[in-house]
């Protein structure tokens, strides 16, 4: 199995599309002595780009940052064509 990983810190081309982005979301659980801690990634199934985060809110404001970018692209360019 051929992957890229990258830190979720990386925004990468996961979501730089014009078009709608679909993704493989994967969650595992790792047994750490005396702790459990979950494991987070993002693949892109087009491109086998994996993404992986430390924690829930990791994943969570990397999606935020990325709508986010995503909304302001889509005004900007709603701006343009008026």
């Amino acid at each position: 199995m051929n992957m890229m990983f990258k830190r979720s810190d990386d925004v990468g081309s996961l979501f730089n599309r014009k078009q709608p982005v679909s993704f493989l979301l994967r969650l595992w659980q790792q047994q750490i002595p005396e702790k459990n801690q979950w494991q987070i990634s993002l693949e892109d199934p087009s491109t086998r780009e994996v993404l992986v985060f430390q924690d829930f809110a990791a994943l969570i404001t990397y999606l935020t940052q990325i709508t986010q970018k995503k909304q302001a692209e889509n005004s900007q360019q709603k701006m343009e064509e008026e």
